[in-house]
C-alpha cells in the first residue's frame, strides 16, 4: 500500500535557516525505512 504525505511548515525569517539545517538531517533516516520510496523537500522562495 502506498502513502503520500505532505507537510508544509511556516517559518519565521529569522528562523528559516535553522529549518533548513533540520531538514536536511532528517530525510537520509526516513528513506532507509522499509517502504519508502522517495522524500523530497520544496522551498517556496517568495516573500511576503
Amino acid at each position: 500500500m502506498t502513502c503520500m504525505v505532505h507537510i508544509e511548515f511556516h517559518a519565521r525569517q529569522e528562523s528559516v535557516e535553522k529549518l533548513l539545517g533540520w531538514l536536511r538531517e532528517i530525510p537520509p533516516d526516513t528513506r532507509c525505512r522499509e517502504g519508502c520510496v522517495s522524500v523530497s523537500v520544496t522551498r517556496n522562495q517568495t516573500t511576503r
